[in-house]
């Protein structure tokens, strides 16, 4: 009895708190300001503003209030000319839909340009193959929302970015699909990053066993010089002048 009842008032003081913090709204995160003058990525500005609402606990309506506080120069003067949104997100309604009718406008042909460009030059680098990976998706899906781009396209352009090392094997693998060519790379490298470790500690091993030896022979020379001789000087009595008896 005295342990259900704990149990329950417990519940419905956890039930309580979170009651009251769902309608708290936070200030966690900050956002940029989005002048629309093509010196910003749009898309990159809207998932900021996206991880701000979520962060900082803001609603659709209250997204949709905040969002024209953001908005600089030729992006706010464009929310200011389109007066009749109703919704932060809204796939039913696309045309009074802010986030839509933002991309509509700033997604221009410059920038998928842009996008289009990054995507066909993208190389890994001193990067992660899961930095690299991440990198791919965000630009393939600005480029290609549709999948509207060959399948073995999108796995030869991902390849071709990889580091050579992990480029030559993924390709000798044959990947069906972008998923595919994705898990081939992460082994790859994870084997890549096994084989150094371990060649790290093989290299490590000798010099120590190399720095062992110099020290022995050190030691063992050491030992083996020859004595220091030093000069000893005798009395010959045999030449002593003769004593005067008397």
């Amino acid at each position: 009895m005295v342990d259900a009842a704990l149990t329950a008032t417990a519940t419905a003081m956890t039930n309580l708190a979170n009651s009251l913090n769902q309608g708290t709204e936070k200030n966690l995160l900050t956002v940029e300001f989005f002048k629309g003058d093509g010196t910003q990525d749009p898309e990159r500005w809207l998932q900021e503003f996206r991880r701000a609402a979520a962060a900082n606990n803001w609603n659709n309506d209250r997204k949709l209030e905040l969002a024209p506080v953001y908005l600089k120069g030729v992006a706010l003067d464009w929310y200011q000319n389109h007066a009749n949104f109703t919704a932060f997100d809204d796939n039913a309604n696309q045309p009074t839909s802010f986030k839509h009718e933002f991309r509509v406008r700033f997604h221009t042909r410059k920038q998928k340009a842009l996008w289009q460009k990054e995507l066909f030059e993208i190389k890994q680098g001193t990067d992660s193959v899961d930095t690299y990976v991440n990198k791919f998706r965000e630009l393939k899906e600005r480029v290609d929302r549709t999948n509207a781009f060959p399948a073995d396209f999108i796995v030869q352009l991902f390849i071709q970015g990889l580091r050579p090392e992990y480029a030559i094997n993924v390709q000798a693998n044959e990947p069906a699909d972008l998923a595919a060519a994705i898990t081939s790379a992460i082994r790859w490298e994870t084997g890549h990053i096994m084989a150094n470790k371990k060649n790290n500690e093989t290299d490590q091993a000798i010099k120590q066993l190399t720095d062992q030896i110099a020290q022995l022979s050190i030691n063992l020379a050491q030992k083996q010089q020859p004595p220091i001789l030093t000069s000893t000087n005798y009395v010959d009595t045999n030449n002593r002048p003769d004593q005067d008896h008397n």
